[in-house]
């Protein structure tokens, strides 16, 4: 269930507001409500098993270690055309 809610804030913020959902692929109302519940939630959200939960599955991952010289060597070759 949802309610509307209406909200007063100055012209400049509701524009960095909407420019700033639209480029996150999201609504105002959205935002306003993530921020809300995370203000209003007794068990805090920016524990470390929430930020898990989020991001879990996001990465790749490798089956061998990081050889940072070789990882920095294609990087530069790739960045200066070698």
């Amino acid at each position: 269930m949802t309610t509307k809610l209406n909200l007063t804030v100055k012209d400049t913020t509701a524009k960095k507001a909407k420019a700033y959902a639209a480029k996150n692929k999201t609504s105002v109302s959205k935002l306003v409500d993530e921020y809300l519940e995370k203000l209003t939630n007794k068990t805090p959200k920016n524990d470390f098993k929430s930020f898990v939960e989020k991001y879990a599955g996001t990465l790749k991952s490798r089956t061998e270690p990081i050889n940072i010289e070789k990882e920095r060597d294609e990087y530069l070759k790739e960045k200066y055309g070698i």
